[in-house]
């Protein structure tokens, strides 16, 4: 299961999205620019977005970290949304390119040197294992 102190740490670097001078457009906006240079076939599963200012994923993952971290969430509801996703046609190579866009236009908001190592472990970690909850789905 997903340690308690790693949820913790993702869901206060929400905090760096809330209070940036862009907030959630500039980030998602952001986000789609990296995930589509990165995996240009992802643009039909999130066609939704292809102008950039859908933050839905965005926000979605939010919120299921937090839900998670206050426990009203389970591994049910990962399992579900992975069923869900690979119906909009996401598929399991494309689910480490919008981890790894994540991570990166964390980053870059933060301003590189101010993003510091525990928040990038503790993201990938549960990132990942949230991704192969899904996938495996």
């Amino acid at each position: 299961m997903m340690e308690k102190t790693m949820l913790e740490t993702v869901r206060s670097s929400f905090n760096r999205i809330d209070t940036h001078p862009g907030g959630w457009d500039h980030f998602t906006q952001r986000f789609y620019v990296t995930l589509f240079a990165m995996r240009d076939d992802t643009r039909e599963v999130f066609a939704h977005a292809d102008n950039g200012n859908d933050d839905r994923l965005l926000r979605g993952f939010r919120d299921l970290v937090n839900s998670l971290a206050d426990g009203t969430s389970t591994i049910d509801e990962l399992h579900l949304l992975g069923r869900t996703h690979h119906g909009y046609g996401l598929q399991p190579e494309h689910y480490l390119a919008v981890g790894t866009a994540l991570a990166m236009t964390l980053i870059e908001i933060s301003d590189y040197d101010d993003w510091p190592p525990h928040f990038d472990q503790a993201w990938r970690t549960i990132y990942a294992q949230m991704a192969s909850i899904m996938i495996r789905a």
